[in-house]
């Protein structure tokens, strides 16, 4: 995870037991396009 200037915290990764905090099992920042901008925060 990072958290960025803003104070958002955005995390990427394999999240099989969704502890990226998202809400879900997908794996994110493994495609095209799911990093930077594209990758939303995490609702803390």
């Amino acid at each position: 995870c990072a958290l960025l200037d803003n104070s958002s915290v955005k995390c990427w990764g394999y999240n099989s037991n969704g502890q990226l905090g998202y809400g879900h099992t997908n794996q994110l920042g493994d495609g095209s396009g799911e990093m930077g901008d594209n990758l939303t925060a995490v609702d803390l």
